[in-house]
């Protein structure tokens, strides 16, 4: 259990995140890497409130447990967030410069 918990944190760490920066009155979503420390913590978070937003029948201690097995295995909606950052920072890459300005 502790290794499927690694690694469920390991696959839904992000590595780059979005920040605003406003230059000439206009406000640019620039990536910036993101700490180790802050990584983890981002991963831990995501993982419990997507545990949170799925169905209240069901206790959460179980919620939790799905949603560690499905970020261990590479899917669920953990990853699938982490993806969709990596995709903006992507798509922003362009703003990279303005980071250093």
């Amino acid at each position: 259990p502790e290794q499927l918990l690694i690694k469920a944190i390991e696959n839904s760490r992000p590595l780059l995140q979005l920040t605003a920066i406003k230059r000439g009155g206009v406000k640019y979503q620039v990536p910036i890497p993101v700490t180790e420390k802050r990584s983890y913590f981002l991963a831990m978070k995501w993982i419990l409130e997507a545990a949170r937003e799925k169905e209240r029948k069901v206790h959460l201690p179980e919620k939790l447990a799905w949603e560690v097995l499905d970020a261990a295995y590479n899917q669920g909606r953990v990853v699938k967030k982490k993806n969709d950052l990596h995709r903006q920072c992507e798509a922003n890459r362009a703003y990279a410069h303005y980071r250093w300005s």
